[in-house]
């Protein structure tokens, strides 16, 4: 299945960020998109929500597979010291 393909990558992704505080440069560029949503002038807050949406709606007409995650930034910023 697919996460017993990706578990290790990924795993390894999220300890090398935790151990490191921040990104590759090298990765920036390909999980970071230059078409990003957020704090893009003219675009609104749900356009992002939006488009998931239809993108899960059509993988799910074609019947193809999809791995989705959502972060929560709003837990990383409940406290600031």
């Amino acid at each position: 299945d697919f996460w017993s393909e990706m578990q290790a990558d990924v795993m390894c992704f999220i300890v090398e960020f935790h151990r490191n505080g921040k990104l590759s440069r090298g990765l920036n560029s390909t999980v970071i998109s230059e078409s990003q949503i957020a704090f893009v002038k003219d675009r609104q807050i749900l356009d992002g929500i939006l488009i998931a949406n239809e993108v899960v709606d059509e993988t799910r007409k074609t019947k193809k597979e999809l791995m989705l995650f959502k972060v929560d930034f709003e837990k990383a910023y409940d406290s600031v010291d």
